[in-house]
């Protein structure tokens, strides 16, 4: 690589601490599942990754090395260092593209998609987990769930420490009288697009899941156009998952039932700025689609977000662990978030979350406003059945919270 060529970029990784051998190192994650495990680094490559973003030179990363540590850095090993990234699949280039094409050809291929979390969020077991979605839905307590359900909020936090949201959120799906579920997931890798869909249908415990792949090709020339391209975000993500092993768990046993499967890119960009989220015209136009779906099938439809609400501790960038009182404003704050989704108001959810910075990493943001932007105007109101918080990694005293609602 000529030394004043652009170092290839980064692609979108998780970058985790940990310890090897009592030294400091970073674990890369791979969220879009194209590499397996995680790929230990010293302190060293993280910071001359800094220099891998598509503009910076090798001499550009050889002189900030040098101003960072004083010692000279060869040109030729920022090279190698490049060479080795691009094969390892870190950086962008014909190595990832060609993975990308394998991976995508190989899930597309199959002849459902194969359930990611069983055996670990839940499990895998048919009988088994039967029994274990029943006691989750027997924790959920006494609710007054409304009758007809619309729409739903639904988690997506691990079933093994948000149990009773999931069953509160299962006992709203149950009163759906639909044929076909949209559900709305969160999407935690990256998209290109502001949406991915997919046509496979979901295998779980329960039972398979169909997917109309009539409504999936309908909704994917929307939004841009070609919402398959994505496609791939949706072999490892959970969050679509959960839903589908709930709707084969409490609708699919009594009737046959349909889903569309619907990853939701991020709206960060617009809860920094405070412009509307329709100012984008490829979510304006995809939003459009879905209450042009609405219209069409009637009580034939019904529309499932699943997410999360705050994420914090160090675990999310936070200095401290979260304390007690720290925990009881993050649920205030959130109740005051949930009181725009009662309301069916995307716009006041999105200023909400706006006016805070979105301060407390709000995850799920984007399906959640998607929902209430599709069904806003409907004469619908929300019914808070469950809020909850769950501490996901004691070491560090992090905590994420969740919530279920109705809209009838």
């Amino acid at each position: 690589m000529p030394p004043d060529r652009p170092l290839p970029r980064v692609r979108p990784l998780d970058v985790v601490p940990v310890r090897e051998r009592g030294d400091a190192r970073y674990a890369l994650r791979d969220p879009e599942g194209l590499y397996d495990g995680a790929l230990v680094v010293a302190p060293a490559v993280l910071f001359l990754l800094r220099s891998f973003d598509g503009v910076s030179t090798a001499r550009d990363a050889a002189r900030a090395w040098e101003a960072e540590t004083g010692e000279p850095l060869p040109v030729e090993e920022v090279e190698a260092l490049s060479a080795r990234l691009q094969e390892a699949l870190v950086l962008e280039g014909p190595a990832v593209e060609r993975a990308r094409r394998e991976a995508l050809a190989a899930y597309r291929a199959a002849e459902a998609r194969p359930p990611a979390c069983a055996g670990g969020s839940y499990p895998e077991d048919p009988a088994a987990c039967a029994r274990y979605l029943d006691a989750r839905l027997e924790a959920a307590g006494e609710l007054a769930v409304p009758a007809r359900v619309r729409g739903v909020l639904a988690p997506h936090i691990d079933l093994r420490g948000g149990g009773p949201c999931h069953g509160a959120a299962a006992r709203a799906l149950a009163r759906c009288d639909a044929d076909v579920l949209v559900v709305l997931g969160t999407a935690h890798a990256p998209l290109e697009r502001p949406f991915a869909l997919t046509t496979l249908d979901f295998d779980t415990p329960a039972g398979r899941v169909r997917t109309d792949r009539a409504l999936v090709e309908r909704l994917a020339a929307r939004g841009g156009g070609d919402l398959l391209h994505d496609e791939l975000a949706h072999r490892g993500e959970h969050s679509v998952e959960f839903a589908a092993l709930w709707v084969a768990h409490v609708l699919g046993r009594k009737r046959p039932v349909a889903i569309v499967p619907v990853l939701v890119g991020s709206l960060h960009a617009r809860i920094a700025d405070g412009r509307p989220a329709t100012s984008d015209p490829r979510v304006a136009d995809f939003t459009a689609a879905l209450r042009e779906l609405f219209d069409d099938l009637r009580e034939r439809v019904a529309f499932v977000a699943s997410v999360d609400l705050a994420h914090v501790g160090p675990k999310y960038g936070d200095a401290e662990p979260v304390s007690d009182a720290r925990l009881a404003q993050v649920l205030e704050a959130d109740r005051a978030l949930l009181a725009h989704a009662r309301a069916v108001d995307p716009d006041g959810w999105l200023g909400a979350l706006h006016r805070e910075a979105d301060a407390r990493n709000v995850c799920g943001a984007a399906p959640t406003w998607a929902l209430l932007e599709t069904l806003r105007d409907r004469g619908l109101a929300g019914t808070l059945l469950r809020h909850d918080a769950w501490e996901i990694d004691p070491e560090t005293g992090s905590h994420v919270s969740f919530a279920a609602m109705g809209f009838a």
